[in-house]
């Protein structure tokens, strides 16, 4: 039985490092096809790129509402209206 255990846990970590392996290699991919891009239009360099790049991140990164920040209106009793 304990070495069962050992087996599901190896196996867990053996699917965690290919989905790493899976994503490095989609995203070194990606770089390629970027850098790629850059050669052949020649108008930017790869700096350029990143800092673009780095730019887009911060403004996404601004602020966010949280429940913390959001004001709460006390409930208003509803009145019966006469018809």
């Amino acid at each position: 039985m304990h070495g069962n255990m050992e087996t599901e846990s190896e196996n867990r970590g053996n699917e965690k490092e290919a989905e790493s392996a899976r994503t490095i290699r989609k995203e070194r991919g990606k770089l390629e096809w970027l850098m790629l891009q850059l050669k052949n239009k020649g108008g930017k360099s790869s700096e350029d790129v990143l800092e673009k790049i780095e730019r887009s991140r911060e403004k996404a990164e601004g602020w966010k509402p949280s429940l913390e920040s959001i004001m709460e209106c006390p409930e208003v009793v509803e009145m019966d209206r006469p018809s």
